[in-house]
């Protein structure tokens, strides 16, 4: 898979030139830049100890394939990676300003740790750092731990919006400002009845 832009009146053009290629792609408002995924090859920091003194020996499910983020400058064509956390990444939402970069992400890539394990993590730009917005215990109050987070998605004046689906509990909409500098999140209740699909999530 690569990404292509698509000029007036004229052929695809590749603009990345990963090997593996990449997984989730998302493009700034402006059309300037786009932000990637790409798998690296990674072992779970949980062994090191026993990998240090018994090297010969494999540990836990063998290697976790980590993702990292990158930002294309599509005027320079300059590549950066801004994101390098262990982590894997599900979910990819890019603010209007470009000023946050919004993933779902798990501890590994097996699947069954989207449900209870997945987390919103946002990238911000001004200081270079990952925060999670979804601390632990914020789960508390779900009428099941094993929800999977989907649909992040950015409103024009940087809140970002989140859903919390499950399998037989309806799903749970969440929004998320920044105070002060702090991330704080709220849920958003469901008029009685209404039903919402996750991945739906869009601002007006």
């Amino acid at each position: 898979l690569e990404f292509r832009r698509v000029l007036f009146r004229s052929a695809p053009e590749p603009v990345t030139r990963e090997k593996k290629g990449i997984g989730i792609a998302d493009l700034s408002a402006d059309g300037r830049a786009l932000y990637y995924t790409v798998v690296v090859e990674g072992t779970e920091d949980e062994w090191k100890d026993l990998r240090t003194r018994h090297a010969d020996l494999d540990y836990g499910h063998g290697e976790t394939r980590f993702t990292q983020v990158w930002r294309l400058d599509l005027e320079s064509w300059r590549a950066e990676k801004i994101v390098d956390e262990n982590r894997v990444i599900h979910g990819l939402a890019v603010s209007p300003d470009q000023s946050r970069v919004a993933m779902i992400t798990t501890p590994d890539d097996e699947l069954i740790h989207l449900e209870g394990w997945s987390r919103i993590d946002v990238w911000n730009a001004a200081t270079r750092t990952v925060e999670t917005v979804t601390p632990e215990g914020w789960r508390a109050a779900h009428g099941s731990p094993f929800g999977w987070i989907e649909g992040a998605c950015w409103s024009t004046d940087g809140a970002l919006a989140f859903a919390v689906d499950f399998d037989g509990h309806p799903c749970r909409i969440y929004a998320c400002e920044w105070l002060g500098g702090k991330a704080a999140i709220r849920e958003l209740r469901r008029p009685e009845g209404v039903s919402v699909m996750g991945p739906s999530l869009a601002w007006r």
